[in-house]
């Protein structure tokens, strides 16, 4: 800028340029172009140290240095939030055009399912728990999806054993597993019918959203299902979704950390905020929708219980190819090694792509939660009027 150009600039207190209102990002580019934002907090700091100096010199009162000393802290942090948006989308772009990742499935409700109506593959597997556990009932949990046939198809069942069952649970679980093992990825939840059918007299949202005439695909037992006469389902879904909102306080505060240390080029402590984030969420549905408490910071064992109660949110992380592998294995490993050992390497692209995978799963999560609540009070509604 020249000294007759700067002289020309004027106060404009409602104008905005055409050029950054119409091209936000081009905007954008062009400032971070030309300043890093080292720069900018250089020449930040400038401006406000000068002002102190000839100010003071001045005598200025306490509460307008107050006002500038605001002014400073949150131009800085407009700064770096402007900076974060350049580099999310320049990454984006860079990622689009050198090695695209497949877009993350966005199902709308029964867009993608078929009849639950088994098929072949789903009754052998029946007849190979019935070999094996001999149940009073077997549910399908989840719908069996269109297109799923073979070694990519997927079962979740629910296996009730009557009370003369006496076996270990274990012992059930790894003979059924051992008997399907060649037809399907067969994911067995046992449970004792009695105890099942109380849970269902008290309302849990899992059960009774999962133990249905509907769902039911196995059954020696000709005794309908129970029905609860009087639940209190509006403070069962207060309860449920409190119970997931808990968490939302930590979930952000480890997210925004993510993004600072993004910022910052700490790449390690930016993926352990992230494995973070990921662990708090699938606890907290688990906790929701189930009832239960898991301990444990192994993000594949809580995506395999989530599989039960809200399989649509595993397919953010859907590790499918060897590339998805690698980016969850990062994230799951990061607990651990990102603070305790020396041999984590994780760098800008992986961290950007993991960061835009959790925000997504904090979007999904709690919209299918929501929907999982719901049903719960459709089926126990739809169950009363029968």
């Amino acid at each position: 800028m020249t000294k007759q150009e700067y002289k020309t600039l004027t106060y404009r207190p409602t104008q905005m340029e055409s050029n950054g209102v119409g091209k936000p990002h081009e905007a954008l580019e062009v400032f971070f172009s030309d300043f890093t934002v080292e720069d900018c907090r250089k020449r930040l700091w400038e401006l406000y140290s000068h002002w102190i100096i000839n100010h003071e010199r001045q005598g200025t009162e306490h509460n307008e240095a107050s006002t500038i000393l605001l002014f400073y802290t949150h131009t800085e942090m407009l700064i770096e939030a402007a900076y974060l948006l350049y580099n999310k989308k320049k990454r984006k772009d860079a990622a689009k055009e050198a090695a695209p990742l497949p877009e993350i499935p966005v199902l709308k409700p029964d867009e993608t399912l078929v009849s639950i109506t088994p098929d072949e593959t789903l009754q052998q597997v029946i007849q190979a728990i019935v070999k094996e556990a001999l149940p009073e009932r077997i549910f399908l949990i989840n719908p069996i999806s269109d297109g799923q046939s073979g070694e990519n198809l997927q079962l979740e069942l629910m296996v009730l054993l009557p009370e003369t069952a006496s076996k270990p649970f274990d012992e059930y679980h790894n003979s059924i597993t051992a008997a399907c093992k060649d037809m399907a990825s067969v994911k067995i939840l046992i449970r004792k019918a009695q105890e099942v059918y109380s849970f269902l007299q008290q309302g849990h949202i899992f059960y009774s959203v999962v133990c249905t005439d509907k769902a039911l695909v196995y059954s020696i037992n000709t005794v309908p299902l129970p029905v609860p006469e009087h639940l209190p389902v509006a403070e069962i879904r207060e309860k449920a979704y409190k119970t997931f909102e808990q968490d939302t306080p930590k979930c952000e505060a480890f997210i925004d950390g993510a993004r600072y240390y993004l910022l910052t080029k700490k790449y390690g402590i930016a993926a352990f905020m992230l494995q973070q984030v990921v662990e708090h969420l699938l606890r907290a549905v688990i906790a929701s929708l189930m009832n239960r408490n898991v301990f444990t910071h192994n993000l594949t064992s809580l995506l395999q219980t989530c599989r039960l109660c809200a399989k649509e949110i595993t397919t953010v992380f859907p590790r499918d190819t060897d590339k998805e592998k690698e980016f969850f294995q990062l994230l799951n490993t990061a607990y651990v090694k990102a603070r305790y050992t020396n041999d984590y390497e994780i760098g800008e692209y992986e961290v950007s792509i993991l960061l835009e995978r959790v925000e997504y799963l904090q979007f999904r999560a709690k919209e299918v939660c929501t929907k999982k609540i719901e049903a719960f009070g459709q089926s126990v509604k739809s169950s009363i009027t029968q």
